[in-house]
């Protein structure tokens, strides 16, 4: 072999080598994403939803169902680990704060954290204050045929192929619930994550903080990871909770090295790695969806909440989810104890529903203002630069900017506002209708589920007065 032959063979090897260094580490990503995706869901649905293993395993895991993947379910600890290669996590199960993630510290140390305030118990009171459904006086029986036909499609999954996989939906009509209905292993009190619903949450709770006066959304928002940065630290609630805070952040799904997917399966801090971000523009120069922006948000809510991680903990329940008679709510955090803001609560379809009408009866709940008056009407003001899709930390079906361009949703009303999260999850509140629907669901793709379709369907059985 000549001298060049082999500088050339050499070459291809030092090649393949690096090559496979590279997709052993790229496996072994993926494999601590997927492990770190699958025993945190798993713990969740298994133990705060009270959900089969097996069901679990088949759908809640497809999104990271890969070839060897296994979870071991200790069910006397209410503890979950998963494994894939040469990777290995667990979760473990809190009550009152459900499950969360072991990083650095013990899982015993974890599982002592709890809530202490009680949480509100289920009433057969008339709903929204308990859990009997009363029919609404003007409401026809043709009406209740229309809204009742339009959800059994939401379920109906005759293509194998298209599967919506719809587990829970709730119609309310007027502060009454005109139907609901429930998928094979989910009841009326099954809490379901909420996914990216739950940055909505986030909304919420600062304005529960400006209604006690303990701040002002146009307050800056002054993470630790910011001082000493002029620009950063004119960053105001306001900004972030309309995605604008101009702060670098990836927000793509698949890419298992993705800020979004690093800071959700990969970090103790979610906050703290969000707000380590740089300037990608400037403040209000251009709207970015971030899931970066929600988790800051939420870290933000904790510091101005009086005492330790316990009190933060206790507001929730206290202030929030027992003033609206969510019996079944749970707000989950990262092993620092912040709040997961961007993804992680859990409720029943009803007290989902029950929270959406917190929004439709600007901010009251039981003849007693939570919110501050026109905070209905703040958080789904359109955000610049949006092009009328995005308010304050709410989806918008409003009229673009771009006269130009079509709405989303051309054929509902443009004042129809959402929480909405992955896999088709939406708390739908339409002011004009006197209507909140709620649909949850773990449809993989998201051309299987047609919003608006099943809106229209729905809405075409509710009176338009």
């Amino acid at each position: 072999m000549t001298p060049r032959a082999k500088k050339i063979l050499k070459g291809f090897a030092v090649v393949a080598v690096i090559g496979a260094l590279g997709t052993g580490y790229l496996l072994h990503r993926v494999a601590l994403v997927g492990t770190s995706y699958a025993s945190r869901v798993a713990c969740s649905a298994i133990f705060l939803s009270g959900r089969d293993p097996a069901t679990v395993e088949a759908e809640d895991l497809l999104p990271v169902n890969y070839p060897g993947l296994s979870i071991e379910v200790d069910k006397e600890k209410k503890r979950v680990t998963a494994s894939l290669f040469t990777a290995s996590t667990t979760s473990v199960y809190r009550e009152g704060l459900g499950a969360v993630q072991v990083y650095g510290q013990s899982a015993d140390t974890l599982q002592a954290q709890t809530v202490s305030v009680a949480r509100v118990g289920p009433s057969k009171a008339p709903f929204p204050a308990g859990d009997t459904a009363v029919a609404h006086p003007q409401l026809t029986a043709e009406q209740l045929k229309t809204v009742k036909a339009a959800v059994e499609k939401a379920f109906a999954d005759p293509d194998p192929e298209r599967l919506k996989r719809t587990r829970a939906v709730v119609v309310v009509y007027d502060n009454h619930i005109v139907y609901q209905q429930y998928a094979k292993g989910i009841d009326p009190q099954t809490p379901l994550i909420g996914w990216s619903m739950t940055k909505s949450v986030m909304n919420t709770l600062i304005g529960l903080l400006v209604k006690k006066q303990v701040m002002a959304v146009t307050d800056p928002l002054l993470a630790p990871e910011w001082k000493g940065d002029a620009e950063r630290e004119k960053i105001s609630f306001d900004q972030c909770l309309r995605m604008s805070s101009g702060l670098e952040f990836g927000e793509k799904y698949g890419d298992p090295f993705a800020d979004v997917v690093t800071m959700l399966f990969r970090r103790p801090n979610c906050g703290a790695y969000a707000a380590d971000k740089a300037l990608a523009f400037k403040p209000e120069e251009k709207w970015a969806y971030s899931s970066g922006t929600s988790n800051i948000l939420a870290r933000a809510i904790q510091e101005k909440i009086p005492g330790d991680a316990t009190e933060d903990w206790n507001f929730v329940r206290r202030e929030l989810f027992n003033k609206l008679k969510m019996t079944t709510a749970v707000l989950e955090t990262d092993e620092s104890g912040h709040y997961i803001g961007s993804s992680f609560m859990y409720a029943s379809a009803k007290d989902w529903a029950r929270f959406g009408l917190l929004y439709l009866n600007d901010g009251v709940a039981y003849g007693e203002r939570l919110l501050p008056e026109g905070w209905a009407d703040y958080s789904r003001k359109p955000t610049p630069k949006s092009n009328g899709t995005y308010g304050a930390h709410f989806w918008l079906n409003a009229e673009r900017d771009d006269p130009k361009a079509k709405r989303r949703f051309p054929k509902l009303p443009t004042d129809l506002y959402m929480a909405r999260g992955f896999q088709g999850q939406s708390v739908n509140i339409i002011p004009s209708r006197k209507a909140v629907i709620v649909r949850l669901g773990h449809t993989m793709k998201r051309k299987d589920w047609d919003l608006e379709e099943f809106l229209v369907d729905v809405l075409e059985g509710l009176p338009n007065d």
